[in-house]
């Protein structure tokens, strides 16, 4: 037990936090989406994530399951900003400090496996283990780091005892008289009366079509290249955080006119594809940009 207090050791940092349950709970979680299936009505897109993608089951591994490792890796923060015609428009990118740690620390104190699986009920998990609780806006926030952090599971084959947290999912109480991502959600996902947002309206989903916006979402209500944010700008765990960004990247009038034509990434110049890199803009996420930049840049004041 010694060497599991040790691998939870060096992995609770400064950018790192974590805590184990027994892979027995993977049943219990499974149950209880079981429940919640029967109980709430989904849209098209919730029943494909919680029927075709949440896996609830054990997959076939080389080594024996002992543990679920959750583990949440703190985000850095950038400003990155689009200058254009006298404009300038604003994003917030958030990228892990280096969750590529969590399994060579695993390793490193002598379980030698460990699995990354992540279509676990994630959120979940993280909740349940006591590692985070839930906002009104479905997300999950972690003291000290508001929501701006990845989740990662692992099955591993850390063997732990039957003393460990484990919890019904809880909400944070301040939610319960705040309101502000209920008020500040542009297309109105986050409802008062559940706690599952329509992720069908959700904007994050939205900005990764290349396709026209949808009929009934607003132009205004695009103010990022592949995210929303809006519900936790003003969130009270994260204002703290969000003041204390100081990094920028700046795009010119001249990178920022390629991208507004749809240049392809592998033809910009390479100072410009490198500052893409630099706060993880993949491809997936490049396709979207004209439309979403030129909506954004439309909404700046001059």
């Amino acid at each position: 037990m010694k060497q599991k207090i040790s691998v939870l050791k060096n992995l609770n940092n400064s950018h790192i936090r974590a805590v184990l349950v027994p892979v027995s709970r993977l049943a219990d979680i499974k149950n209880e989406i079981i429940k919640f299936r029967e109980k709430e009505e989904l849209n098209d897109f919730q029943k494909y994530i919680v029927y075709e993608r949440y896996i609830l089951d054990l997959p076939a591994l080389s080594f024996k399951p002992e543990s679920i490792l959750v583990a949440a890796a703190k985000y850095k923060f950038i400003y990155v900003k689009f200058i254009w015609q006298g404009k300038t428009a604003t994003d917030i990118f958030r990228l892990p400090e280096n969750e590529n740690e969590i399994p060579d620390i695993i390793r490193n104190h002598g379980f030698l496996s460990s699995e990354e699986i992540f279509w676990l009920p994630q959120k979940r998990i993280a909740v349940q283990s006591g590692l985070a609780e839930y906002g009104r806006n479905n997300i999950v926030y972690v003291p000290d780091w508001g929501s701006f952090f990845g989740i990662y599971t692992y099955i591993t084959d850390i063997p732990l005892s039957e003393n460990h947290v484990w919890r019904d999912a809880v909400c944070m109480d301040i939610c319960n008289s705040c309101g502000s991502c209920i008020r500040d959600c542009p297309t109105g996902a986050i409802s008062k009366d559940r706690f599952l947002i329509d992720n069908e309206i959700c904007i994050p989903r939205i900005v990764e079509m290349e396709q026209p916006l949808p009929e009934g979402v607003p132009s205004n209500a695009i103010h990022s290249l592949n995210g929303c944010l809006r519900c936790q700008l003003e969130c009270v765990p994260n204002k703290m955080i969000l003041e204390s960004i100081k990094d920028e990247i700046i795009f010119d009038e001249y990178e920022t006119n390629l991208m507004l034509e749809g240049v392809l990434r592998e033809n910009l110049p390479h100072e410009t594809q490198e500052k893409l890199n630099s706060f993880n803009m993949r491809d997936w996420n490049y396709k979207g940009i004209p439309r979403n930049l030129k909506i954004m840049l439309d909404n700046a004041v001059d």
